[in-house]
């Protein structure tokens, strides 16, 4: 128990500052390429399935089916491009049908990867990054105060 906790106590900290150092690289690249992004339509050609995590409980009645859009786009140079999309929605069904079109993002240099042109999905994972890299530090901080003193004995 001892060492598990010791464990904790390492890998919560590192986990937690590779998260946050994670997040804002991204943020980061992402702020410095905003300006030369290009923006297109894309359309739907095919639809991705995965399975989506889920809660374990086979009685539930969510779905556990995630769709990801890839999507087809033309870039100024001409240049026919596709990408699956890093955002998917879980559903029974796919809410993506073939021939849609999404406005999309892409960076003419490719140093970031063509993304559909919203909010979330050009800035929202890098957030998620700076909130959960506290969350690990807490982690660590819990651990600690809760089971410090027989760590150290």
């Amino acid at each position: 128990m001892k060492y598990v906790l010791g464990l904790m106590l390492i890998a919560f900290p590192l986990g937690g500052v590779v998260v946050i150092l994670s997040g804002l690289r991204g943020l980061w690249a992402t702020w410095m390429r905003r300006p030369f992004l290009r923006s297109t339509v894309g359309e739907v050609v095919a639809v991705e399935k995965r399975r989506a995590l889920s809660s374990g409980d086979e009685s539930a009645s969510q779905p556990d089916t995630a769709f990801y859009p890839i999507l087809r786009f033309t870039t100024e140079s001409g240049t026919v491009r596709e990408f699956c999309s890093a955002t998917g929605q879980i559903r029974d069904s796919s809410p993506y049908t073939l021939g849609m079109t999404f406005p999309v993002l892409y960076d003419p240099d490719d140093l970031l990867p063509p993304t559909i042109d919203s909010w979330f999905a050009l800035w929202g994972a890098h957030f998620i990054c700076l909130l959960a890299g506290p969350i690990f530090l807490g982690g660590a901080a819990l651990v600690y105060f809760t089971f410090g003193r027989r760590i150290f004995e």
